[in-house]
């Protein structure tokens, strides 16, 4: 058994067996243990680290700036008995009895195959490699920026193979944290819209495709791909057509039938073969729907014979078909999925790829086909229990329905009978509790009851109990601790929660709003630019929380821009920009927005406004002398 931890993905971490934090406290000696940690068996000479670290200076001081490094190293780490680094000749060495490291345990889980080791390199990556480390040296920087960008594409191949291995809300975190490490990487977004619709959350998938065109338009000047712009296309057709198998009550039936070897060479019958049978383990994968083994689709090779006919004799509603052309080293791959008894085409597209490695190509085929025909084959499903009663819902879609509501502050409150009817059918589903905590928090900012507010704090200790590892477990209870008061205990969650999963744009931003009362109105306006420049089309509260902040800071024109984007407005948002007009010395809409908030919350005083936990007290004093100054009664 070791006796250290290094933790270098996300920042810098030394610690004991026993979880006690290790000091090194020189740049260049973090550096230095972070360059043999991904080195080769932990391992190299003492002129390679002299010159990625000391390169500036002569060969003879640069060996003796090692010297004292390696001396500083072993002294800060020598408390725990044993030498933390092995000095043999020119070469230094990590004690592999004395250290794990988190790269190494990254590197071995996101080269797998296997759903519980990909789980395991995701949770592993929890940032950059040594975030937060400043200049070391011109080398060193180069070697950092290149290593940052493997580990960081390692970190990208291991999401894209486990969101294609695991479905509902897992899957959707994997793919938010997709786009999350790389925005403006397209097929990032592909596979998030393609998990929103798998989850029947077709909603969510125009907002990502609208999101993500946004974000090319913006940074690149360029419009979302023939293959983007296809799936969302295919949404819109798909909430049109008649689902007759999803309303019978047992799964859909997938055929893949054998892919057509256009390429001329029968000897390149194994690739074509070999595509179909990627393709049918892949569909296999996804639980909602039946795929025909491969053994009943593959007797209708090389046969002519129309689609009604093969639906007929495999009992499918759904067939996949396809071709394959190679030519030297190219290879075009064409799909089509239509309706097993119509006929009807539903979707068709191509692939065109180097052949650089034939297994690699397979398995990126096998996982984009069976991606879109997964989600495909699934009606809208949002739209479609916005039709449904609540007694014909099951917990998932109950979750769901109070999900889209919970985005806007005039639909939030009418979450909590979808919520409540969720917990009654599974008490025991994490995201429930949690979804339910939130409602319920804003629903004593939106009318008062400190029992939600206890009900809320319940709620979100029962998520965390059930989901420790679910980012909005944390959140829930944060946010509940955070008005009462709890500011100290709450941030150390929202800080877990951006860990688990740096793209749930829910958790920064709750982490916004709490350092926003800590006093830490800077870094509170970092978290909600990162939020609403990831998701453009977000929560109304984010705008809100945003203008707050800027309020705060003295941005009062900025803040009056933040408020102008909600499309729904609590009664505390018209006060606090009623605030900013004052301030701004405009009395005339300040007096107009105080009006609007009387309105929005008949009875409002000032004392139900200034419900905010602010650390420091100047903040709530001030704004109680402006609001009473727009005409907000006292209470």
């Amino acid at each position: 058994m070791s006796l250290a931890r290094l933790d270098l993905l996300g920042g810098f971490r030394f610690t004991s067996r026993e979880g006690e934090a290790l000091d090194v406290p020189g740049r260049k000696n973090r550096a230095l243990l972070g360059i043999l940690a991904v080195a080769p068996n932990q391992e190299a000479t003492r002129s390679k680290l002299a010159s990625f670290l000391w390169g500036d200076r002569g060969d003879e001081q640069a060996r003796n700036s090692l010297r004292q490094a390696l001396t500083a190293i072993r002294r800060d780490l020598s408390a725990l008995g044993t030498d933390a680094l092995i000095l043999v000749g020119d070469r230094v060495a990590l004690n592999p009895r004395f250290v794990t490291t988190d790269v190494t345990e990254f590197i071995a889980a996101s080269a797998s195959r296997d759903v519980v080791e990909l789980r395991q390199a995701t949770v592993l990556y929890a940032g950059a490699f040594l975030d937060g480390l400043g200049a070391a040296g011109n080398a060193f920087e180069d070697w950092l920026r290149e290593t940052r960008a493997d580990l960081s594409t390692r970190a990208i191949n291991a999401l894209l193979s486990l969101v294609a291995l695991v479905n509902g809300a897992e899957r959707v975190l994997i793919a938010e944290r997709l786009v999350a490490l790389d925005p403006l990487r397209e097929s990032s977004h592909f596979a998030l819209m393609q998990a929103h619709i798998a989850s029947n959350q077709t909603a969510l998938a125009i907002k990502q495709y609208e999101a993500c065109r946004v974000l090319l338009t913006r940074e690149l000047k360029a419009e979302p791909s023939a293959e983007l712009q296809q799936l969302r296309r295919s949404i819109d057709e798909t909430s049109i057509r008649p689902t007759t198998t999803a309303s019978s009550g047992r799964k859909p039936v997938v055929a893949v039938l054998p892919f057509e070897n256009m390429s001329g060479d029968p000897a390149q019958e194994y690739f074509s073969d070999g595509i179909t049978e990627d393709i049918i383990t892949e569909l296999g994968r996804f639980g909602e729907l039946h795929v025909i083994a491969r053994n009943s689709s593959f007797i209708f090779k090389g046969r002519t014979i129309d689609a009604p006919t093969i639906a007929k004799q495999l009992s499918a509603d759904y067939l996949l078909d396809g071709s394959i052309r190679r030519a030297g080293n190219r290879v075009r791959i064409s799909a089509r999925f239509i309706e097993a008894k119509t006929g009807n085409q539903i979707w068709a597209d191509r692939f065109d790829r180097e052949l650089t490695d034939v297994f690699e190509l397979q398995d990126e085929i096998a996982r984009s086909v069976a991606i879109t025909v997964a989600g495909t084959v699934r009606p809208s499903g949002v739209e479609k229990i916005r039709r449904l009663p609540i007694a014909q819902l099951d917990a998932y879609e109950l979750y769901l329905r109070a999900r889209v509501l919970v985005a806007r502050y005039d639909t939030v409150l009418e979450a909590v009978p979808f919520l409540a009817r969720a917990i009654e059918l599974d008490p025991n589903v994490a995201i429930t509790h949690a979804m339910m905590a939130i409602v319920l928090t804003s629903k004593w900012l939106l009318e008062g009851d400190a029992k939600m507010l206890e009900a809320a704090l319940l709620h979100g200790r029962r998520a965390l109990k059930l989901g420790p590892q679910q980012a909005l477990s944390h959140v829930s209870l944060a946010h509940a601790l955070i008005f009462l008061g709890q500011l100290d205990e709450a941030l150390p969650h929202l800080d877990q929660a951006v860990s688990l999963n740096p793209n749930e744009t829910r958790s920064k931003a709750t982490r916004g709003l709490c350092r926003n009362y800590l006093g830490h109105n800077e870094e509170a306006l970092s978290d909600l630019d990162d939020c609403i420049a990831r998701d453009p089309l977000n929560y109304d509260w984010f705008w809100d929380l945003r203008g707050q902040v800027l309020m705060v800071l003295g941005r009062y024109p900025e803040a009056i821009a933040s408020y102008r984007n909600l499309n729904s407005y609590a009664f505390w948002a018209y006060a606090f920009l009623a605030v900013c007009h004052w301030r701004m010395g405009d009395k005339l809409l300040a007096a107009d927005a105080a009006k609007q908030c009387l309105a929005a919350r008949p009875g409002v005083t000032v004392s139900t406004i200034l419900i905010d936990p602010y650390r420091d007290q100047t903040v709530l004093e001030n704004l109680r002398t402006d609001l009473l100054a727009v005409g907000i009664p006292d209470g």
